[in-house]
């Protein structure tokens, strides 16, 4: 079985082809680039996980204010039904 180029490690992650080429390294040795390349495609987060959990974050954000604001509640104190605060970070009764 093959090991995958960094180029489909790039675009398995989301991110453009030659996204992680070092630009300012003067590297002539190309697997040493491409160890680079392996090591921050490895500590980077996928790209479209990313959207999807940014999304769901303000669809959520979104739904407490609603909930905030319809009943009217304003200046981020408004409470759940467990007694948790819906808007600020608090999570005092």
């Amino acid at each position: 079985m093959r090991r995958l180029l960094p180029i489909e490690c790039e675009r398995l992650q989301g991110f453009p082809e030659g996204w992680t080429i070092p630009e300012k390294l003067e590297i002539n040795d190309p697997d040493k680039v491409d160890t680079l390349r392996y090591h921050a495609l490895g500590n980077a987060v996928t790209v479209p996980v990313a959207e999807w959990l940014a999304g769901r974050i303000k669809a959520y954000l979104a739904t407490a204010n609603k909930t905030a604001t319809a009943a009217g509640v304003r200046h981020g104190h408004a409470k759940a039904e467990n007694g948790y605060s819906l808007l600020s970070r608090s999570t005092s009764k």
